[in-house]
């Protein structure tokens, strides 16, 4: 996924358009779908660097931006049976479920075409998918009333703009870098490991969000240099922290979005403000399991407490926007360079939203085998988020994947050489999150 970096919420504008007729629809073609083919044999044969290689090209910094919010990327290896696809859609359009289900939507129509299916749907018919504004998809509609300024939600997110920034991050080893490209880890556990989690998460009031949030911010902690530790109270917050609404609160109720047929592929997000604070007591703690169970506790509270909210998010969203904007329009202070936040951005289990066989039920034409979901983000931007942490589960399998800019976080042989002079890294950061968290996946037996 990638955000359009100068896009000016005062005049940009959507449009959705379609082909007059087959000349401008192969020229359309032209500028979205694109054959990388080529790149397995420079990747040596390697499907998988391929897809690397790709991946580096779309997050390039001196990648042109395409106007288009949707683009396909195809890799067919010569003499195999396998195929990789990297689908490019930008986050002003989609977010992250939004972009598993438009994977979905086109593996499908590819299965059709593939299977020679006779009853295929017209071209323009697919208009069916383009959503309305998100207000008029709600199951509680918007309303002109403006919303109260002591509404819940309105003074969560007040409350949050009026702190100062976050101050438990990741150092930055080349913070005056020039920007090059957009990185990608992915720790991927054992079949069988999400449920481990799941009932150790469970047995401690927590779910795999909130002891994965927990854990990841206690790591941080723990690995901020002493001498660096800023005075008072050690906190990080998210506003606002995606709530996917498709679950229980568009139109239609959580029935009719379980039907493929009644998805409407865009942004569907409401808001929540998530933090954990006074993490200065976990300072010198020689029991970190049961530290991320006490915060990932804090936190499952509040996103229990906001819950309520979520189903009338057409009503009050606009305003936390509005309030948003005048706080970055006013007096909002670009933040430091030197260290980095980590921000926790749950996709939680796909399988609703991302089959593995299709085409005909007892014929697939074809099995996925592993989707990677990564973010785009050469540069550090002005809202002080270096890394991005996307956990999800997939066909019973977990996995975690971080994203990030490779300039000023720095190549592998950057982050160890930094490590040899005793540097907090990246790539040991994950280390010990990974560690931390295969320890309360165990603890839960």
């Amino acid at each position: 996924m990638t955000s359009l970096a100068d896009f000016n919420p005062m005049e940009g504008k959507f449009i959705y358009q379609s082909p007059a007729n087959d000349q401008e629809l192969e020229g359309w073609l032209d500028e979205v779908v694109h054959d990388r083919s080529s790149y397995v044999a420079q990747a040596g044969g390697s499907t998988y660097r391929a897809v690397e290689m790709v991946r580096e090209e779309v997050g390039a910094f001196e990648k042109m931006r395409s106007k288009w919010m949707f683009e396909v990327y195809h890799i067919t290896p010569p003499g195999t049976m396998e195929d990789a696809v990297v689908l490019h859609v930008g986050h002003a359009l989609f977010d992250g479920m939004g972009a598993i289900q438009v994977l979905d939507l086109w593996l499908r129509e590819l299965a059709d075409v593939l299977s020679h299916r006779e009853d295929l749907p017209c071209w323009g018919e697919e208009h069916v998918r383009l959503p309305p504004a998100m207000p008029d998809r709600m199951a509680i509609p918007w309303t002109p009333e403006p919303t109260p300024s002591d509404h819940f939600m309105v003074q969560k997110i007040v409350h949050a703009l009026q702190r100062p920034p976050p101050n438990v991050k990741l150092p930055v080893i080349k913070p005056t870098a020039e920007p090059t490209l957009s990185g990608n880890l992915v720790k991927t556990f054992p079949r069988g490991f999400s449920e481990k989690l799941r009932l150790a998460a469970r047995a401690h009031g927590c779910s795999i969000l909130s002891a994965v949030f927990a854990a990841n911010y206690l790591t941080l902690l723990h690995l901020f240099p002493r001498q660096s530790i800023p005075k008072g109270e050690l906190f990080v917050h998210i506003y606002p922290a995606g709530a996917d609404l498709r679950s229980q609160y568009l139109s239609g109720g959580p029935e009719t979005q379980k039907d493929r047929r009644n998805w409407q592929i865009g942004l569907a997000l409401s808001g929540n403000v998530i933090g954990a604070y006074h993490m200065e007591r976990f300072l010198g703690s020689d029991r970190p399991l049961d530290d991320v169970w006490t915060l990932g506790r804090e936190v499952q509270a509040q996103v229990v407490e906001q819950q309520p909210y979520q189903a009338s998010a057409a009503q009050w969203v606009p305003a936390i926007i509005g309030a948003m904007l005048a706080k970055y329009s006013n007096d909002y202070v670009p933040e430091s360079l030197e260290y980095r936040s980590v921000n926790v951005s749950s996709l939680g289990v796909l399988d609703p939203n991302l089959s593995k066989t299709f085409g005909p039920p007892n014929n697939p034409v074809f099995t996925i085998s592993t989707p990677i979901f990564s973010a785009i983000g050469p540069t550090l931007t002005s809202d002080g988020v270096g890394v991005l942490l996307a956990p999800y589960t997939w066909d019973g399998v977990f996995s975690m994947s971080w994203s990030y800019a490779v300039a000023y976080m720095g190549t592998e042989a950057e982050q160890m050489r930094a490590e040899r002079e005793g540097k907090v890294t990246l790539r040991r950061y994950v280390e010990e999150l990974t560690r931390l968290i295969e320890q309360l996946a165990e603890a839960g037996r």
